[in-house]
């Protein structure tokens, strides 16, 4: 147990259930399944590996670029950046009128 957490129990001025006392670090931190790698970015958007680095480079996709190491830097994907830049490009039909 978290010394947080053990000690929020304790503190008098602190009514609230020590469950729902969050981590100080928690509160920034993005759950692991929405940053994503280029190759998981790319089964997601059902596209190979070398197209999703084609989109990187041509900026179309939203991406986050890494620190370099050495000659060539990594990229990460949020998977709800990349839902709604799927929404952003989604093409709705427009229902024709048939002709009179």
């Amino acid at each position: 147990m978290s010394p947080l957490r053990h000690n929020a129990g304790l503190n008098p001025t602190n009514d609230a259930d020590p469950a729902a006392v969050a981590e100080p670090e928690a509160a920034h931190a993005l759950p692991s399944a929405e940053v994503m790698t280029t190759e998981e970015a790319a089964r997601f958007l059902g596209i190979s590996s070398r197209t999703l680095e084609r989109y990187v480079r041509e900026a179309v996709v939203p991406y986050t670029p890494l620190p370099k190491r050495g000659s060539r830097g990594s990229v990460r994907f949020l998977r709800s950046h990349l839902l709604k830049w799927l929404q952003q490009r989604t093409v709705r039909p427009v229902r024709w009128k048939a002709a009179s």
